[in-house]
């Protein structure tokens, strides 16, 4: 049995695994917002600040 110190033994392995799970979850967080940015374009929003209704 190998006997590690306990620094040694708290640290776990970042690996590449780990890698891709993040890089995954950023580029599902990119597409999600570009997603939502192209649905975005409502009318009753584009109009704040406007002149108001004609009457």
């Amino acid at each position: 049995m190998t006997k590690l110190n306990k620094t040694e033994a708290r640290q776990g392995s970042w690996g590449k695994p780990v890698l891709y799970v993040l890089v995954a979850g950023l580029v599902l967080a990119g597409i999600g917002a570009i997603t939502l940015e192209a649905f975005d374009a409502d009318e009753v929003t584009a109009d704040i600040g406007g002149e108001g209704p004609a009457q």
